[in-house]
């Protein structure tokens, strides 16, 4: 799974709006071995959400066959 995470795939990182809806957009990162990165400004929605809410999944996935992809989540109820 290491090798998966350090491709160099497009994320889409997911959040909670203060509403209680979802939102997801497409993110680049990096992954260290046991943590993610990723770069962004302060003013975007999801960065904001997170502040409010920290609750947060990220979504990596190929772009062709086999279709492999991961999940991570953070500060969510089992």
């Amino acid at each position: 799974m290491l090798a998966f995470l350090e491709r160099p795939l497009v994320a889409v990182i997911s959040t909670v709006s203060a509403d209680g809806t979802t939102h997801g957009v497409p993110v680049w990162y990096r992954y260290d071995g046991s943590a993610f990165s990723i770069w962004t400004d302060r003013s975007r929605r999801w960065v904001r959400n997170l502040e409010q809410r920290a609750e947060v999944a990220i979504f990596l996935a190929e772009h062709q066959p086999p279709f492999a992809a991961v999940i991570a989540r953070a500060g969510l109820a089992p």
